[in-house]
């Protein structure tokens, strides 16, 4: 899978689609945002890999490769990077949409 397609679908669920993460799985997100932190911020193969490797490991992994066979380029266009315009900085973009995405759910399943 082409790393690009992976952390375009993964942020896609972060944004648009954080049910995914329900019930349990959302828990599981600070760890991988933390591991995304040894990343510099235009190692899209290593992210990718690290993404993948954490959908498979949380029942994601078929979703995952599904969903980025069938992902074209103006669909990634579409997710919104708060502020990633270039490659440099995804990483950073990606890891915030993570913590994100966590504290709005754990906001819902409080409340």
């Amino acid at each position: 899978m082409e790393p690009t397609k992976i952390i375009a679908v993964f942020l896609q669920w972060l944004q648009y689609n954080p049910v995914i993460f329900l019930p349990k799985i959302w828990k599981n997100l600070p760890p991988l945002e933390e591991s995304l932190a040894d990343f510099a911020d235009d190692e899209l193969f290593p992210v990718a890999h690290t993404l993948s490797k954490w959908c498979a490991k949380n029942g994601l992994g078929e979703q995952l490769r599904e969903a980025a066979e069938h992902t074209e380029l103006d669909q990634m266009l579409e997710v919104d990077l708060t502020g990633a315009t270039e490659i440099e900085n995804l990483v950073p973009a990606l890891r915030q949409s993570i913590m994100e995405c966590y504290e709005a759910i754990q906001t819902d399943v409080e409340h």
